[in-house]
């Protein structure tokens, strides 16, 4: 779960770019680090709504002058497939990290979002005042009398249910009345 923070500081965003650049999942993958390294760099410089189609081909890719991004999915293919990869960084090597670098759709202009776990308890998310030191203090939890131990391996049974032995369409009785016509006065065809 990611939420839109504040902005990183530089520093912050030059270290998060180098660990991801340095990732087993970007080792194979040199364009893209350029890719990567480009947008965020530009964005870090203050030029990221320079960031178009036509400047990454051409600076990026090493595309010509005559360079058309309208007409040449290179680089649109190129940031869905880095977008992915981020994907897996922060499923994987990165699911620790505090701040994600994101590139959304339909721009090259990277994001930073904070990343909260959901086990995790961040001290911005609820200010901690006497009052809820007080009704932390107050309440109580009472230890469980018993403790029952299910396998996991048992099947679950479902309860008062009836059983599910009639397709869907024939399985209540007004469906049935509603079907009877359509038999009844349907024409019957012979093989000729």
């Amino acid at each position: 779960m990611t939420v839109q923070a504040e902005r990183p500081c530089d520093e912050t965003i030059r270290y998060l770019l180098d660990r991801i650049v340095s990732s087993a999942i970007f080792a194979r993958s040199e364009r893209l680090r350029a890719f990567f390294r480009y947008v965020v760099t530009k964005e870090l410089e203050g030029a990221g709504q320079q960031l178009k189609g036509y400047t990454i081909g051409i600076d990026v890719f090493g595309r010509p002058q005559a360079f058309n991004a309208d007409s040449d999915p290179l680089v649109r293919v190129h940031a869905g497939k880095l977008r992915k990869l981020l994907d897996a960084y922060y499923a994987g090597e990165g699911r620790s990290e505090k701040w994600k670098i994101i590139i959304p759709k339909g721009t090259y202009v990277p994001e930073y979002h904070r990343q909260v776990l959901e086990y995790q308890r961040q001290p911005q998310d609820e200010p901690w005042t006497a009052a809820s030191e007080r009704e932390a203090q107050s309440v109580s939890i009472p230890a469980p009398s018993t403790v029952e131990v299910r396998s996991a391996s048992a099947p679950k049974r479902p309860t008062n249910k009836a059983p599910a032995w009639l397709p869907a369409p024939l399985s209540s009785p007004l469906s049935l009345l509603s079907v009877l016509p359509l038999l009844l006065l349907a024409p019957l065809t012979s093989p000729v």
